[in-house]
Parts: structure tokens; sequence; C-alpha cells
């Protein structure tokens, strides 16, 4: 017997919630998201040192020994064959072109970070007039209810 009063009272109740349900209008905000920083550390300026080049020959190498020792300066020299030349030239070809790269990543990171920075003060944006226009067409639903507890939810 107490399983079909049970069983009866649980029907009884699950038919009124459900009735008391039907007319109502249930309304979902989504709240904004928070963005988080983008910090990119700032590049410095290049500020390079002036080098002096010397071409050294056979028919100059007195020339150029004689030029430095006026200058008080030590003769050494640190030489590149030709070759060496080109392979060092390629090697700074190849280090300016993975800058650049560089450069092209960093670029693409800030644009993304600021369309998404944009997208969510525009999430929010929308979410605080659906909060306003719920608030203000409760007004009347409420039967004198006040609603402005909910502006406690808008987001800055």
């Amino acid at each position: 017997m107490p399983s079909v009063l049970a069983s009866t009272l649980t029907i009884a109740l699950t038919t009124s919630l459900l009735i008391g349900c039907a007319g109502k209008q249930l309304t979902i905000l989504s709240e904004p998201v928070q963005p988080v920083p983008l910090n990119t550390p700032q590049v410095r300026e290049l500020d390079l040192n002036q080098i002096e080049w010397f071409v050294v020959t056979p028919e100059n190498i007195e020339e150029v020994f004689g030029k430095l020792a006026d200058q008080r300066k030590d003769v050494v020299l640190f030489a590149l064959t030709d070759d060496g030349y080109k392979a060092m030239s390629l090697n700074f070809a190849q280090i300016r072109e993975l800058l650049a790269q560089q450069q092209a990543i960093i670029k693409a990171y800030k644009e993304y970070y600021n369309r998404t920075q944009e997208a969510i003060d525009n999430q929010r944006e929308d979410y605080n007039k659906k909060l306003e226009d719920t608030i203000k067409s409760k007004k009347t639903d409420t039967g004198g209810f006040n609603l402005n507890f909910l502006n406690m939810f808008k987001k800055e």
C-alpha cells in the first residue's frame, strides 16, 4: 500500500511541476569570458657597431700592415677566403629570413589576440544588453517583484 501511495504522490508532484513550468519562458544568458592578456616582450632596436673591412691581397699586404701600425692597432687579421665570405653571406641571409618569419608569426599572434579581444568585448556588450532587456521585460511580468538585483551580473 505505501508503494501505491508513494507512486501516486510522485506522479501528482511531477505533473504539477510540469504544468507550473509550461507557461514560463526560460532566458539563458552566457557569461562573458575574461581575456588573457597577451604579454609579448618589447624588441629592442639594433644598434650595431661599425665594422671596418680591409681587403688584403698579396699586392697590398705591406700597405695594410703599415696602415694598421700607424693607427697603433695590433696587426692581427681574421681572414676569409672568397668561398668563406660567400658562405657567411648565405648564413646571414638565412638569419634574416628566419627573423622575417618570426616577425610574421608575432604579428599573426597579435592580430589574433586583437580579434579575440574584440569578440570578447562584443559578447560582453551583447550579454549586458540582453540582461538589461530581461530586467526591463520582466518588470511587468513579475507582479511588482523588483529584478534590479540582476544588475550585479553586468560585466564591465
